[in-house]
């Protein structure tokens, strides 16, 4: 049975982004999931005061999730938390401050590197970065889109083998579309 860590931090968001819902629901996913794996869901100390938001997920039978539970992660204050974790998975391109056994990193976009015009050059600077960390540390990363792969091992210069295409936010409707008429 393996430790598995995820950055949920940006899950608590009062004005859910991208990576708010892409967060809550593989999470939520992963709790119907049957599994013998532990899940320990990370916040970073800045949603410390959000802490009655962070997530409980639900088993399939509306019961709390035992293999889940909460996580607050800083350097300095929480050390510990790389040695209890075999696996650690950051939801929004930023590495923790910690260095774990195994990492895997969803890349949602490059814009940081790519978008000249969309941000300040500091902006870009740090954010660039910080993406750059992520993917060099990661042993798998993962992306929404075939396109979004194809420009992070352009800019990158990271194998496509370490790339997975997982799109996300796909949930089928309640009921079935009618058949469009030829």
């Amino acid at each position: 049975m393996a430790t598995i860590a995820l950055d949920a931090t940006y899950a608590v968001e009062p004005q859910p982004s991208g990576i708010a819902v892409y967060s809550r629901r593989l999470i939520e996913s992963l709790a119907t999931l049957e599994s013998k794996h532990r899940f320990l869901l990370c916040y970073r100390l800045s949603r410390f005061r959000r802490r009655r938001q962070f997530l409980r997920p639900q088993a399939p039978d509306g019961s709390c999730a035992p293999r889940f539970s909460n996580r607050l992660f800083q350097e300095h204050l929480t050390f510990w938390l790389p040695w209890q974790v075999e696996l650690f998975h950051s939801l929004a391109q930023r590495p923790p401050a910690f260095h774990f056994r195994r990492e895997i990193v969803t890349v949602l976009d490059i814009f940081p590197l790519t978008g000249r015009d969309y941000s300040t050059p500091e902006f870009q600077r740090k954010f660039s970065a910080l993406l750059r960390e992520a993917v060099k540390r990661a042993a798998r990363i993962i992306t929404l889109s075939e396109y979004t792969a194809d420009q992070l091992a352009r800019h990158c210069n990271v194998g496509r083998e370490r790339i997975s295409v997982i799109p996300a936010g796909v949930d089928l409707p309640a009921e079935s579309l009618p058949a469009e008429d030829p």
